[in-house]
């Protein structure tokens, strides 16, 4: 098991009665800004009744109602972090830790609608980081952010226990 599968373990826990809702957040016409999207759509296939992966693009608090029906035990957030790491580092943050980085797209503030969801919800909810090398306008991801999808990816696939149909692993 890889390091950062044991972090998500102990994150999620033990998954017997939970549910989980992904939330893909970030802008796709913003090169690696987009990370969280490319991730969603690699995930689409392990939606089920405890999963669910949404591409929420750059407006997030237009989903919460959606998340809150779902009725989660456990909300991921998904994005591009500028948390001055190498292009392609990726970790998990605590919603008291993002307040400390660098987060520029986003109309509404990711500690500010996380901690509106974990009052709503109860749900433990934290965050998987991507450090983007380019979120200029453009498309596509920089080579170091695919290769953290496709590890991304697939440890969230081992953790959750959702082999899929759709596994696209992205060409770096």
């Amino acid at each position: 098991m890889q390091p950062f599968e044991t972090k998500l373990l102990f994150k999620i826990g033990e998954r017997h009665g939970s549910r989980i809702v992904i939330m893909g957040v970030g802008n796709e016409l913003r090169h690696d800004d987009g990370v969280a999207q490319t991730i969603i759509k690699q995930l689409e296939g392990c939606n089920s009744d405890t999963i669910l992966a949404v591409d929420c693009q750059d407006a997030p608090e237009n989903f919460t109602s959606f998340v809150k029906r779902f009725n989660p035990t456990h909300i991921i957030l998904i994005d591009a972090v500028d948390f001055r790491a190498n292009p392609g580092d990726f970790e998990i943050f605590e919603i008291h830790d993002i307040e400390s980085v660098r987060i520029t797209t986003h109309k509404t503030s990711l500690a500010v609608m996380a901690s509106y969801l974990r009052q709503e919800t109860s749900a433990h909810i934290f965050i998987i980081g991507i450090q983007p090398a380019d979120s200029s306008f453009g498309i596509g991801l920089s080579q170091d952010v695919k290769k953290a999808v496709n590890l991304i990816v697939g440890s969230l696939r081992t953790v959750l226990n959702c082999s899929t149909q759709k596994n696209h692993t992205l060409k770096v």
